[in-house]
Order: structure tokens, then sequence, then C-alpha cells
């Protein structure tokens, strides 16, 4: 065999069809095939979703969820983002995922147009609200060929032409637009990483788990990256 001791589902649509999820649980159950911890990598719609459906994924050896949280300010949500679902959709979810036993993982977006350093605080502080067991905040990247970068081409100052220079993770702004500055996405992002994952309870949680001890080269990794100073050292646009 493979010995893999977790498995990555890349469904987008994994639960577009609710009773297609549902029923591939109940065969996975059936078939005895739960022994290998799995999780969905990416974020699982909120909108599609219900208390059975995450029983089952734990019966079914599910371990951890993804969300697309996106934003936790109405306005960008609603508008901006265009997103089919409402915060409360969210919290119902995250607390549907807790019930049934399952860690969750929240995807966080900042740096949207027409973002304010208000909206962002909007989007930290629901992070913290909602809690999930692991939080990624990441700074918008106007893809080549979607709505936003055609937004940004012709209303803004696109820094990024590379495509390594789109990664998810990067903790450089891509843009600037409008009054929305780099400076404040890049100080924003940063201090999301700080406020949700510095805190005494996460702090403990983290200290008194063995998966620390496991990957503690990636933890320190992250940590240098994460929370050590508040701008990336290379010049945007160069």
């Amino acid at each position: 065999g493979l010995h893999a001791k977790e498995i990555g589902v890349t469904d987008d649509i994994w639960n577009l069809d609710i009773n297609r999820s549902k029923e591939l649980c109940r065969a996975l159950i059936r078939e005895g095939l739960t022994t290998v911890p799995w999780v969905t990598i990416h974020g699982m719609k909120v909108n599609h979703c219900d208390l059975e459906l995450f029983q089952l994924m734990k019966q079914a050896g599910c371990k951890r969820v993804g969300f697309g949280v996106e934003s936790g300010d109405d306005r960008i949500l609603k508008y901006v983002i265009k997103k089919s679902q409402t915060k409360d959709m969210v919290r119902q979810a995250f607390k549907w995922c807790k019930e049934a036993g399952i860690q969750t993982m929240g995807f966080f977006i900042l740096g949207m147009p027409t973002e304010t350093e208000e909206t962002m605080e909007n989007t930290i502080k629901f992070a913290i609200e909602l809690d999930p067991d692991l939080a990624n905040f990441m700074i918008a990247a106007p893809y080549p060929g979607t709505k936003l970068w055609e937004i940004v081409e012709r209303e803004g100052n696109i820094f990024s032409h590379d495509w390594h220079d789109f990664s998810i993770m990067e903790s450089r702004a891509h843009y600037e637009i409008g009054d929305l500055k780099a400076e404040l996405v890049e100080r924003k992002w940063h201090e999301a990483y700080r406020r949700f994952y510095i805190r005494p309870a996460r702090v403990w949680k983290r200290a008194t788990s063995l998966d620390t001890y496991r990957r503690f080269p990636y933890y320190v990794q992250n940590f240098i990256r994460f929370f050590m100073g508040t701008r990336s050292p290379k010049p945007h646009g160069g």
C-alpha cells in the first residue's frame, strides 16, 4: 500500500449536490474505507450543508473541512465578492461541524477593491469569532482573465505580472486601486495572523498538541513569515 496518513479531497464542488455528498459518505462507511483520515482541502459551500452531512463525513473518516468564508464584512461579501452566502450561514456551518466533531479551516481574503481598514477589521474579527482550528488569510490576487484583473487593470495599478507572484499565501499586495493602498493591505494581513494565532487559548492549544512537535520546523518557518515585521523587503513592481 501507499501507507497514506491523510487524504486531501480537492473537489471544488464536493457538497454542491448535498445528496451526492451524503451518498459518497455512506458508501465509504459501507465499504469500511474509513481508516485513513481525509480533509476537504478546498472550501466547502456553507449554503449546501446540514448537520447530517457533517455527521456522515465524520463517520466516513473526515478529519477537517475548509470553508471559503472570504469576508466578514456584509457589503464586501454581497456586492464585491458576490457570494451567495451570509455570515449567519457561515456561523451555522461552523457550529454543525463542531457538533459533529470535525476540525474546521477558514479561508479569508483581504484587499478586495473598495476595501477599507474597517472592512478588513470586520473580517479579522469574524475569523476570531468563528475560531476555526486553522485560519488562512490571503491577499486578493487579480489572476489574468478574471473579472478582478479587468477591474484593477482598468482602474488601478497592478504590481504582479508573473504567475509566481500570484501565490495565495503571498505576503505582498498585488495591486492598488482607489484609496486602497498596498501598505494598508499588507499591514492588516500581518495583523490578522498575529491577532488570530497569538491568543492565550490558541497558544495553549497549539503548545499542547502533538502535531506541533511533529511539524515544529514548519511552524517556526511560518511564525517568522507571518509575524516578523510588517512589510516585505521586496519593492512593489520590482
